[in-house]
């Protein structure tokens, strides 16, 4: 699944918690690893991955907020480890904010590759194994 060789992601069924809200804020993810890919080709690197980055930051505001009602709302078991995972996210989203401002052009390939690591691994780790862990607790609650 690793897209360094220039590969974009597709979305497949088994990153569907099966809560259409949640799924959708998912495929955004993909969609940001995709555009974090076309980056590598792109005449300003470094424009394109800042606003990338910028869409991350986006995301991590609506998706985990919507995480987190719902673990609120219907008391689920796992709350504060998984809140936990969101933190690093967004304190790693906020060191690639911190790292583009100041990278040299020639920097900027590098850093690409890192955001692409760091996304695909997110997808896989957290969206696939980790929020596959609610859906129980969310399809119990009649979330879908």
């Amino acid at each position: 699944m690793k897209s360094n060789s220039g590969y974009k992601i597709e979305w497949k069924d088994e990153y569907s918690v099966g809560v259409k809200e949640i799924d959708k804020q998912h495929q955004k993810l993909v969609d940001l690893i995709n555009k974090t890919i076309d980056a590598v080709h792109a005449k300003n690197m470094k424009l394109v991955l800042e606003s990338v980055i910028d869409e991350m930051e986006e995301y991590v505001i609506v998706h985990f907020s919507t995480e987190e009602k719902y673990f609120k709302k219907f008391k689920y078991v796992n709350t504060k480890s998984h809140m936990q995972e969101h933190k690093i996210f967004v304190d790693r989203v906020g060191y690639f904010k911190n790292k583009i401002l100041k990278a040299k052009q020639e920097d900027v390939l590098a850093l690409i590759y890192e955001v692409i690591d760091y996304l695909e691994d997110w997808l896989i780790r957290h969206i696939i194994e980790n929020d596959q862990k609610y859906i129980k607790c969310f399809k119990k609650h009649g979330l879908s």
